[in-house]
């Protein structure tokens, strides 16, 4: 559990313990907050409460007890649990419900009321920060959707006028580079609207910049390039909209995302609090004709969606009676001390689900298909035969530690945030876990809204019988896991060290190196397995292939675990097995550099920027070019942003 080491409670719950009559006690509900155990002598233990200067004397196992509490739940509920739980006699019940009152006394355990008043009892107010302006496009291949993606986003905003946007295109050929600088262009000149534009050649000319201000060559490249040979770059891109961005709360989507946007059926408007679990609802559907269909078209501005939680303490949002049922104990933690802040906000989808499998649904979203087959019978062969869903969450929810896709994301750039992975698939998923690794602080806000996203209808499944769990990104995913975090460092510390942990991976000798890439994975095989066990209960005797599916999963997953070539990622089984250990090595380790790095890379890219120096050039014809530069007070008249970028 979460101790609350590094972040000060001083007085947070001073003064909150209430006096409750009986029939009060029987209905309030507590769960543990952030405690300390400090040991024990004889039958007592010593637990430190949160917020206390001293410590408390407890019966032995009263930390413990206290563990277990990891939901609000009554004393007399927490009580029942805990005897059943461990197989105690109804005798013991009186003296666990004892127990647990001591711990609510002496503030282990908190309530809601506590928390919620100790959380306004520190908010002296807050200093509203400035709209989000910027819009980053992440492009590559795709002009007429970019089309659609600019004139809708731009139309959203209520005041294109001091909206800035950045396309960066990672298109493969100069042909298409070009139609899509030229659609940028038009757009930038029919609307007014600031757009800078960078393809593949200005990242490569900021990869020279970063060098000349110190930057080793190979990190700078891999961070904005990738490396050779490898197709999908889509990371590097991300990196050079990250860089582009510093010092804001922007907005990143995709080409193929439009600004069309759905509610949820139900939508509330509580914040709820969660903890490590995916909150979106799901519905499967045939095709994109019947998702659009079936979608709750809302009109509203998603720059303002974004703006009630991105770059907020969880304190901020946390209004009158917010829903912390489901919290875990971090989240309760971080935003007692007014230190947690929603560093990611993120929407649904309307359309294609982004995903490369649908196998995972039958063990992370048992509950959703569970209730669309009581809807529709034939729901779960659609979520398993067709990528076109709408998923969106119910209301605001915060959470951490459940991943996002990054088709339509806010990141607050005022703080450190990591880099993406430069190259492969799912770079949005290794992103996800590098922030919860290094910003232990930082939270993902979902937003009760979904953007269309409309990549080709086309799309199919790739592996609906053949589900392969490891892929490069899922790799690196359980290297990163394997670090143990040192206490007491800032985000930008734990960056460097784990950035220094993955470089001493990487020069381990071969077998070595092998031995803890199979330790890793084998970790990773091992929670899917206990993960899908802990499913089977709960699945329809209805559906006879889901349980059927699902049992085939943990026999491979176990098997996994056994097999010796079960660690070798899928992108890398076709490669001699020499030079695929010595490649995989060669790429955890400039992952770790770029991790090392990545805080000097943003150092020096804010310095170009103060020079006049950055990634994206605008995209305006020329005459509108030099109307803008001039009111910028970038350039003299004779003078365009190209020439000035190139000059620079």
């Amino acid at each position: 559990m979460y101790s609350g080491e590094g972040i000060n409670f001083e007085d947070i719950l001073k003064g909150m313990t209430i006096e409750q009559s009986p029939a009060e006690d029987a209905l309030a509900t507590y769960r543990a907050g952030a405690f300390r155990l400090y040991g024990g002598v004889g039958d007592e233990e010593f637990i430190l409460p949160p917020g206390r200067q001293e410590c408390v004397r407890l019966p032995a196992g009263a930390a413990e007890l206290a563990r277990s509490c990891d939901s609000f739940r009554t004393i007399p509920q927490h009580a029942e649990a805990y005897c059943s739980h461990f197989g105690l006699a109804m005798a013991e019940f009186s003296r666990i419900q004892h127990t647990l009152r001591r711990l609510a006394e002496e503030g282990v355990l908190v309530s809601p009321c506590q928390v919620t008043r100790a959380i306004h009892a520190r908010i002296i107010g807050r200093q509203e920060p400035p709209p989000i302006s910027r819009i980053s496009v992440i492009a590559a291949d795709r002009p007429a959707l970019l089309k659609s993606c600019l004139e809708t986003h731009i139309a959203n905003f209520d005041t294109p006028d001091s909206l800035s946007v950045g396309v960066f295109d990672d298109s493969h050929d100069a042909s298409t580079t070009a139609e899509n600088e030229a659609i940028a262009t038009s757009i930038a000149d029919e609307t007014g609207v600031a757009i800078g534009f960078a393809g593949r050649s200005e990242r490569l000319r900021f990869v020279a910049a970063l060098v000349e201000h110190g930057v080793p060559r190979e990190i700078a490249a891999f961070s904005l390039r990738g490396i050779a040979g490898e197709a999908c770059t889509t990371g590097a891109n991300r990196n050079a909209a990250l860089l582009e961005s510093i010092g804001q709360r922007s907005l990143m989507v995709d080409d193929d995302t439009a600004c069309r946007m759905a509610a949820h059926p139900r939508r509330e408007t509580a914040v709820r609090f969660g903890g490590h679990e995916n909150s979106a609802d799901l519905w499967f559907y045939r095709d994109r004709a019947e998702a659009l269909a079936n979608a709750n078209w809302t009109t509203e501005s998603l720059g303002e969606q974004h703006n009630l939680l991105l770059g907020r303490t969880l304190a901020e949002v946390w209004g009158v009676n917010p829903a912390i049922d489901r919290s875990c104990t971090h989240t309760i933690a971080e935003a007692m001390s007014h230190v947690g802040r929603i560093r990611v906000t993120a929407c649904g989808a309307v359309g294609d689900s982004g995903c490369h499998s649908p196998i995972p649904l039958l063990w992370t979203a048992v509950s959703q298909l569970r209730e669309r087959a009581d809807e529709e019978p034939c729901s779960y062969e659609i979520a398993l035969g067709s990528r076109e869903r709408i998923s969106v969450d119910r209301q605001p929810t915060i959470n951490h530690r459940s991943g996002f896709k990054a088709m339509s994301i806010g990141i607050d750039s005022r703080g450190l945030v990591p880099p993406f992975l430069p190259v492969y698939r799912n770079q949005d998923g290794v992103f996800s876990v590098l922030l919860d690794a290094v910003c232990p602080s930082a939270f993902v806000g979902r937003l009760p809204i979904a953007i269309l996203h409309q990549a080709p209808a086309e799309r199919r499944y790739a592996d609906v019988d053949g589900y392969r769990p490891l892929r490069m990104s899922d790799f690196l995913i359980a290297l990163i896991r394997t670090w143990n975090t040192p206490d007491g460092l800032t985000d930008t510390e734990r960056l460097i060290s784990l950035g220094s942990w993955l470089q001493r991976l990487a020069k381990l000798p071969a077998g070595s190196f092998v031995s803890h890439a199979r330790h890793a994975t084998r970790l990773r095989f091992a929670g899917l397995l206990q993960t899908i066990n802990s499913r089977l209960p709960d699945i329809p005797e209805s559906i006879p292939d889901w349980s059927r599916r699902l049992a085939g999963c943990a026999a491979a997953f176990g098997t996994m675990i056994e097999a010796g070539d079960s660690w070798i990622p899928e992108e890398w089984r076709r490669h001699p097995s020499s030079e695929m250990v010595g490649e995989l090595q060669r790429i955890v380790g400039l992952t770790g550099s770029l991790l090392m790095w990545w805080p000097r890379i943003i150092e020096v890219a804010t310095e170009l920027r103060r020079n006049g120096i950055q990634i994206t050039r605008q995209a305006q014809s020329n005459a509108a070019a030099v109307r803008y530069s001039v009111a910028a007070g970038m350039v003299t008249r004779s003078e365009t942003p190209r020439g000035y970028y190139e000059r620079s």
